[in-house]
């Protein structure tokens, strides 16, 4: 059975370069956007001259709704601060330095206790002391390194990897996965699934094999439309593309990445547009900034999907994100800002359709983007409770008691309370796109209304 330290044990008994070259062959690639060789990168970094670098562990979600970093702590937390100090010990670097999501106290807690208990095991090796920081914030990307230096960035799931490396050896490790893709990866599935959750799966497992005998399959109802693989920075692929293999190689010549390990899964109700916006938007804010083409090429992809959603395209739109999404992926200096545009080129390549309908006919037929979208109460269904003006907060709703309510399209924000509460009750409140129903111009009594 392998204990805790197992793994930092043989690293230092082995000695710093047969470490890295252990790394090496178990052919390790970085869980993360760029999914470089680990083994190489700590090469890299152990040549570097100075006696103060750095190995900062990037254990903090950024994306909304992804919790597999904090998924990794609460269950493997020993396992990343190891591996942590085992690419410490290789590389000649004297300080640890984890980043964990501000809000994951428990999180906190298991990283500072795992390196209490491990601190003894490099205390009494003839080795230079590592100290071991726990930061509660994402790490800010910048190009001059913590600090201003030199600073190796690893993700606390590739630091899990290379512990697990030391224990079994790399001969052993690479039985899973891929030749080139080895071992396995943490992977979240959201969305219209059965059993949505964090599930580790080998390098190499296809799409489907994954939503259907981890996750539970896909919900019949409404029928799907979309997988969303990789995150942020991920790719869209069809119900014809589910047996695709989740593995590094493949899904970078599909045009996305695995990146943070998001999956998600969209049925009809969803438009492939309004995600693409999200996703972009998100991606902004996740830019080392350094270069003019990632920086401001991400914000202009972002304000041309967002015309999109609000009726703002421009005819030649559609050239402009290709044209900014490919100068982008050959010219942007960082791995964040040359894969941030492929949501976007996926999302038109795979539904040019919805596009169109988007950019040109002024329609979203999930009826999600709230410019090409109206609410009415269907005078039918209306029995006058008032329920519905109460929550409005733009007194856009007119009637009274025992009169059929009537919202004031002019006056509306489209904030859809109106139909959460009526939802709730008479379900007299609707949401319409192109087609609307007929209603009343102004109030009038419950009972009378003929259309």
């Amino acid at each position: 059975m392998e204990s805790m330290d197992q793994g930092l044990r043989r690293a230092l008994s082995l000695g710093r370069e047969e470490t890295i070259a252990e790394v090496v062959r178990s052919g390790l690639r970085d869980r993360d956007y760029e999914n470089l060789s680990t083994g190489e990168r700590m090469r890299c970094h152990a040549a570097l001259c100075g006696d103060d670098k750095r190995i900062v562990c990037e254990c903090a979600d950024i994306e909304p709704g992804v919790e597999i970093n904090r998924h990794l702590l609460a269950t493997a937390a020993p396992a990343v601060v190891e591996g942590a100090l085992i690419a410490a010990f290789a590389t000649g670097s004297t300080r640890v330095v984890v980043h964990v999501s501000e809000d994951d106290e428990e999180g906190a807690a298991a990283v500072a206790a795992a390196a209490q208990q491990l601190a003894p095991v490099v205390a009494g090796a003839k080795c230079d002391p590592v100290q071991v920081e726990v930061v509660r914030a994402p790490f800010r990307r910048n190009m001059k390194g913590y600090e201003e230096v030199p600073t190796l960035l690893v993700t606390g799931e590739t630091m899990a990897h290379v512990a697990r490396i030391l224990r079994i050896g790399a001969e052993k490790y690479r039985h899973v996965g891929t030749p080139q893709s080895p071992g396995g990866k943490l992977l979240q599935v959201s969305g219209s699934v059965e059993r949505p959750g964090i599930y580790e799966v080998p390098l190499g497992t296809s799409l489907r094999t994954l939503l259907e005998e981890h996750a539970g399959g896909v919900k019949e109802s409404p029928a799907l439309k979309a997988v969303l693989v990789g995150g942020i920075k991920g790719a869209c692929f069809t119900p014809g593309e589910l047996d695709i293999a989740l593995d590094f190689d493949t899904i970078r010549a599909a045009g996305g990445s695995i990146g943070s390990g998001a999956i998600a899964v969209l049925d009809e109700a969803s438009c492939i547009v309004h995600e693409a916006r999200q996703r972009i938007a998100i991606s902004c804010y996740d830019l080392c900034a350094t270069c003019s083409l990632g920086r401001e090429g991400s914000y202009q992809l972002r304000e041309i999907v967002a015309d999109a959603t609000r009726g703002k395209s421009k005819g030649s739109d559609v050239d402009m994100m290709r044209e900014l999404g490919a100068g982008m992926k050959v010219g942007a200096a960082c791995q964040f800002g040359r894969t941030a545009p492929n949501i976007v080129l996926s999302a038109l390549d795979k539904f040019p359709d919805e596009w169109e309908a988007h950019m040109k006919r002024r329609l979203c037929r999930a009826l999600v983007c709230d410019q090409y979208v109206t609410f009415h109460i269907l005078p039918d269904l209306c029995d006058g409770c008032g329920e519905c003006a109460d929550v409005c907060p733009e007194d856009a709703i007119a009637g009274g008691k025992k009169k059929i309510h009537v919202i004031d399209q002019d006056e509306c924000v489209k904030c859809g309370k109106c139909l959460e509460v009526c939802n709730g009750l008479r379900q007299a409140v609707v949401k319409a796109g192109p087609i609307k129903p007929r209603t009343p111009k102004r109030p009038v009594p419950v009972g009378s209304w003929r259309g």
